[in-house]
């Protein structure tokens, strides 16, 4: 419904439709078209839905491992590390989705994080702490969420 109402809208506003998932078989293959010169999705229903020039399809996926090579090369591809990102974004979203009850103690969390969670990460980097199982960062955290 969103990308039908975009391909139909002449106000000449640009529109961006962000995609985020897994990319599955079904879905690589619909896009397939989309990305080519003719611009078309085609659906598993037999609708197709031709896009307009101000419509600008983003894809955000873990992997593209049902992505054919032929996708694969029609997409600009940007990946970002976990590294890059760091494990904020994961507290981040964790406390957006406390209940209720526990929102009243969100200050309070963040400055917890802030002087004990991100320190001890810091040091399980650091050259005095040698793991003997490797962890990530994102790992560790959310074992402890």
């Amino acid at each position: 419904q969103i990308l039908r109402h975009a391909t139909q809208d002449n106000s000449g506003m640009h529109h961006w439709i962000v995609l985020d998932g897994q990319c599955n078989l079904s879905w690589a293959e619909c896009l397939a078209t989309a990305l080519d010169d003719s611009r078309r999705i085609s659906f598993g229903n037999g609708e197709t839905v031709l896009l307009s020039p101000s419509v600008t399809l983003a894809i955000e996926a873990a992997d593209l491992q049902s992505a054919s090579p032929a996708l694969a090369s029609c997409c600009g591809l940007c990946y970002v590390g976990a590294a890059a990102i760091g494990i904020k974004p994961l507290v981040t979203s964790w406390m957006q989705g406390l209940s209720a009850s526990c929102a009243v103690h969100l200050h309070r969390l963040e400055l917890l994080f802030t002087a004990v969670v991100y320190p001890i990460i810091a040091f399980l980097r650091g050259p005095a702490c040698v793991e003997l199982l490797p962890t990530t960062d994102a790992g560790v955290c959310l074992s402890l969420l």
